[in-house]
């Protein structure tokens, strides 16, 4: 039987077995990020309810039936509605910091494995096993994402080897296998005006950090969103700086943190007839 725990930010481990009503697993040859989407029971009202706490960045852990795991990853999407029972998670491993944060490095006489290490330095996701196949590779990471960066380095060695060569997280730390290797006015309430109400909260456009470089790409300085960062890791972009422009000033719009999105049906009451109207 598949397993399913949580982990919070405190160290409390949950086991939400007996909770979720489906759990999926995805992930493809095609797909750099592997993630998890599951729905667990929501009935705020039921005592004998267990209340499972649940918040943006924390971990989830997915095991086989032979308590083997086979899943590490982080949440980064809640979804629940008013009439439902139930709320939607999806989390996804390490590797969505590295597609999603972006780096400015140019890399002289590097090897593929070195040029891994330096940006998932930068990124703060460990490093496990890396591929060492040699060769020296000179290239521009300009604006790239970090995942980008590091397979560009790894298309060069390639180049020499013929190998092709695969980037996953295993055990919660990035590996790089060559392919084929195993491994409101108006109060709106559910018992008067409203029929239907959904909220979602996501991190998956998040901005933690921003570097800022200067027109020749030298760097200038870091804004960065401290709570954020904190709390959901570093997700980063380069920013480019204005001319006659503060650098803070400047690139402080591009740092956003959580997203939020709602949308409900209610009835609106207006010249002694109502219907149903819609907002988001």
């Amino acid at each position: 039987m598949i397993s399913l725990k949580h982990v919070s930010r405190a160290g409390v481990k949950t086991d939400l077995s007996g909770l979720f009503l489906r759990l999926s697993w995805s992930g493809d040859k095609s797909t750099a990020a592997r993630s998890v989407t599951f729905s667990i029971l929501f009935a705020p009202n039921d005592k004998n309810m267990p209340k499972v706490p649940m918040e943006l960045g924390e971990m989830i852990f997915v095991y086989d039936d032979d308590s083997k795991e086979i899943f590490r990853g982080y949440l980064f999407k809640m979804s629940k509605s008013l009439s439902g029972s139930s709320i939607e998670y999806t989390a996804y491993d390490g590797l969505r910091y590295l597609t999603q944060s972006k780096v400015n490095r140019i890399f002289k006489a590097a090897t593929a494995a070195s040029v891994a290490r330096t940006v998932c330095a930068e990124i703060g996701v460990p490093v496990g096993y890396l591929e060492d196949a040699g060769g020296s590779q000179r290239f521009t990471a300009i604006n790239r994402s970090a995942y980008e960066a590091i397979m560009i380095a790894y298309s060069g060695v390639a180049k020499s080897t013929g190998h092709k060569y695969i980037a996953r997280m295993s055990a919660g730390r990035l590996s790089v296998l060559r392919r084929g290797t195993r491994v409101a006015a108006v109060k709106l309430t559910a018992d008067t005006n409203l029929t239907e109400a959904t909220y979602s909260e996501s991190i998956e456009d998040a901005v933690t950090a921003v570097k800022i470089v200067d027109k020749n790409d030298n760097y200038v300085g870091e804004v960065t969103a401290a709570d954020n960062l904190k709390r959901y890791g570093r997700l980063q972009e380069i920013y480019q700086q204005e001319e006659k422009k503060g650098p803070a000033c400047s690139c402080s719009r591009h740092a956003q943190g959580r997203g939020e999105d709602g949308q409900c049906d209610c009835i609106r009451i207006r010249a002694g007839r109502s219907d149903h109207g819609e907002r988001r």
